[in-house]
């Protein structure tokens, strides 16, 4: 998306998400660095249950979006700001 020339969130920090399955399964957001620790067990522990995979990865997250974005591995929609 970058090298296309879309605008892209700078890092990875704050939402704690699985890497696989979908439908903001095992999505926690970590406000506090204190309890990073738990969330990231609460995570795996969920992502695990429900897709067998416990991988999770940390997403920006932003309060508030300007716009919507869907994506799939063969097509991105992009509804406005």
């Amino acid at each position: 998306m970058k090298n296309a020339g879309f605008t892209i969130v700078p890092g990875s920090d704050g939402l704690l998400q699985a890497t696989a399955g979908g439908g903001g399964r095992g999505m926690r957001l970590a406000k506090e660095r204190d309890k990073f620790g738990k969330l990231l067990q609460a995570v795996e522990s969920e992502a695990s249950a429900a897709f067998g995979n416990d991988g999770v990865y940390l997403e920006k997250y932003i309060h508030n979006p300007m716009h919507i974005e869907v994506q799939n591995t063969l097509h991105i929609l992009y509804l406005g700001t």
